[in-house]
């Protein structure tokens, strides 16, 4: 209300601050959705780095030769890893690498399951590890695991 005797006010004078009001409530719905989309995708993709990383760990384990090393790299190149896509949930592409990275380079098995249309998420989990060649040599040996998906 105004100081004088006309009384000019009502409900038009309460428009600017609605139309404030429900800027502020629409700011604070987009960055909730925002943030929830974020936290869903980064969610997604820890759980798919941890697959990986389980990959990798089987696929040590199946290099392993059970006496606490592993298989020398002659018979790494004769191992069989596609059965560890029994691990990976359906609708989860995953491609296993192991190469030799020192004193030569050279893979040695490639195992992959799933095709690459409309990747979304990816995740990556790799370990080193010393394997023997020959009668008294050593290869630094590189197992990588990949995994996707598309939701």
């Amino acid at each position: 209300m105004r100081n004088d005797r006309r009384g000019v006010g009502g409900f038009l004078e309460d428009i600017p601050v609605l139309v404030f009001v429900l800027a502020g409530v629409v700011a604070l719905i987009g960055a909730s959705v925002w943030t929830a989309g974020v936290r869903s995708d980064l969610a997604r993709e820890v759980e798919l780095e941890s697959l990986a990383d389980e990959l990798v760990d089987l696929a040590l384990w199946n290099l392993s030769d059970g006496l606490g090393g592993f298989v020398s790299v002659d018979r790494m190149e004769r191992l069989d890893l596609s059965q560890l896509s029994g691990r990976v949930p359906g609708g989860t592409g995953w491609l296993i690498s192991v190469d030799v990275i020192h004193p030569w380079a050279k893979q040695l098995v490639l195992a992959q399951w799933g095709g690459l249309d409309d990747v979304v998420y990816v995740g990556c989990g790799w370990k080193l590890v010393n394997a023997p060649y020959g009668t008294d040599g050593s290869a630094v040996v590189k197992v990588t695991a990949v995994v996707w998906c598309s939701s």
